[in-house]
């Protein structure tokens, strides 16, 4: 899974550089297209959460404000993939191969994502309220009201250990999904005689408005 730079000789039409010898991006569709198009943001997420992920071990304890905001970014950007949403998510049963270590630690991490980081709903943060009583002689009973915050700390050494494990074997699926799907789609367009591809439209993009925030792609 190559990363090329993208030029774009007018406002709607790119080209991909690092082929000298092309004419046209040609536009390509079909259930093994989108799969492969979803393997990529896959692919993107993924490799953004292990970034992400490799940041924290290299940080030392001091950027603790640093350190927490990439550790739940590798986290959310991770689960992003196995989530329901625009693009297919990846299956954890395929990634992982019903291993069952892995799929102890995937649902480990799931419930610290959606009970925890994302949502307070487990013990992981707790406030507690309470009153600070002063001495019997003293002006006024009450000081003061307090409410006291505890937070679990769930960043240690082998939290992110596991989480870079998970992440790394769900990039190396997505890479030999994302071949097999390019090796058939490149017989498949091999196979069409040439000015039929030819005459295919081009690869197009059109940024998105500001309407299309609330809009499903």
């Amino acid at each position: 899974m190559e990363s090329y730079n993208v030029s774009k000789p007018n406002e709607s039409e790119f080209r991909i550089d690092g082929f000298p010898d092309a004419v046209k991006v040609i536009a390509i569709s079909g259930e093994k297209a989108r799969e492969a198009a979803d393997l990529t943001s896959h692919r993107s997420d993924l490799n953004f959460a292990a970034e992400c992920a490799e940041e924290v071990r290299q940080l030392f304890d001091g950027h603790a404000l640093v350190r927490q905001s990439l550790w739940r970014c590798a986290v959310f950007h991770y689960f992003k993939c196995f989530a329901t949403g625009a693009r297919s998510p990846l299956s954890k049963h395929a990634v992982y191969d019903n291993d069952a270590m892995a799929m102890e630690v995937f649902e480990y991490f799931l419930d610290l994502r959606n009970k925890h980081l994302a949502h307070d709903v487990n013990a992981y943060a707790q406030c507690i309220p309470g009153a600070v009583l002063n001495s019997r002689d003293a002006p006024a009973k009450i000081a003061k009201i307090v409410f006291t915050n505890f937070v679990a700390d769930t960043l240690d050494a082998g939290n992110l250990s596991n989480l870079r494990l998970l992440i790394d074997k769900a990039i190396a699926w997505v890479k030999e999904r994302f071949d097999l799907l390019c090796n058939d789609l490149t017989q498949e367009l091999e196979a069409i005689p040439y000015d039929t591809s030819l005459s295919r439209e081009s690869v197009t993009y059109n940024a998105p408005t500001l309407g299309a925030i609330r809009k499903r792609r």
